[in-house]
């Protein structure tokens, strides 16, 4: 509006436009602390999560861009387009490689002058994507004649998943077994009959062994498992003494017997066991005569070992020892 001055004014208007530059004075802030759950076997450049910011400015000064503080852990495997926000996987993720089922991923928020942080959590779920494996020993002895329900050994197996049921295993015969079990659980291996050691002079090995095929499933979904073979080695028990070929051994020893003279051979043999159970020691056990002589546990013969000797009838017990198994006789 302006007025002209005079006797008669004269005023006239118009209009003026101010227009208003938006300057760049706010930062952009994210919507939220965002959080996603995704299962360890994404495929890779699968979408996760898009996440969004606001800014009191206008125009190209609240146009955002989006990054990931690469520096963080884990943060190589995740991908964010620095305009829309969307993020996707990058590389595959191994649930039981991470320490924690919980990655947080640091965001960066800029608008040209301004930026902010904020944060992602991606929670990783377990999937069974692992069987489990038998562990060692997967070979066991065990002692012939023992009881119905006697324990043969116990089957273990590691599954790498991290967490249950997908990592519980429970057991199981390929093929079923009239003289064994396991218990499911617990993979202990017992007998189901009482066991007997048969002796073959070429082919022992073969009669007393045992092959099992067990297997290991876990209670996952789906199930996954994994199988071994068990063997098991029937071997003979002590459970025969040995016999003296003879009740009674005489010899006659002279007065002048020198010290070391060899007196008679005693002979003790175990025809029922077998191997080291079937060897045979000798020593004396006692009698009045006993300080006279001495005898090779292995041999069985005895020596005289003392001039001394009385002309009585001196006599010495003679005994085998075998993992205390022993029979006796005299020598007079």
């Amino acid at each position: 509006m302006f007025i002209l001055q005079g006797t008669s004014p004269r005023t006239g208007t118009t209009t003026v436009r101010v227009t208003l530059i938006d300057v760049n004075d706010n930062s952009p802030t994210f919507s939220t602390i965002f959080s996603v759950s995704i299962p360890e076997d994404l495929p890779v450049n699968s979408f996760i999560i898009q996440v969004t910011s606001t800014d009191p400015d206008i125009g190209d000064n609240a146009k955002a861009h989006y990054s990931i503080d690469t520096t963080a852990n884990y943060s190589n495997l995740f991908h964010i387009d620095a305009d829309s926000g969307n993020i996707t996987l990058k590389f595959p993720i191994d649930r039981e490689v991470l320490r924690s089922h919980r990655i947080t991923i640091p965001l960066i928020v800029d608008d040209g002058s301004y930026s902010t942080r904020g944060y992602l959590h991606v929670f990783v779920s377990d999937v069974n994507d692992n069987a489990p494996q038998i562990q060692p020993p997967v070979t066991f002895n065990f002692l012939e004649l023992q009881p119905v329900g006697s324990a043969v050994g116990t089957i273990t197996a590691l599954d790498n998943d991290v967490t249950s049921p997908n990592n519980i295993p429970y057991f199981s015969f390929k093929l079923p077994s009239s003289e064994f079990a396991i218990n499911d659980s617990t993979g202990v291996i017992t007998s189901k009959e009482k066991l007997t050691y048969i002796y073959h002079k070429s082919y022992s090995n073969a009669l007393n062994q045992r092959e099992l095929v067990v297997i290991a499933t876990d209670l996952g979904t789906p199930a996954k498992s994994s199988e071994a073979i068990i063997t098991i080695e029937i071997i003979d028990a002590n459970d025969h003494a040995p016999v003296f070929d003879q009740d009674l051994y005489f010899s006659a020893v002279p007065e002048t017997a020198p010290q070391g003279e060899r007196i008679l051979t005693v002979l003790a043999q175990d025809k029922l066991d077998f191997g080291q159970n079937a060897e045979v020691e000798y020593f004396i056990e006692g009698g009045n005569g006993s300080s006279y002589f001495f005898i090779n546990k292995t041999t069985g013969l005895c020596f005289h070992i003392n001039h001394s000797y009385i002309y009585n009838d001196n006599d010495v017990r003679l005994c085998y020892l075998r993992h205390l198994k022993y029979e006796k006789c005299k020598c007079n």
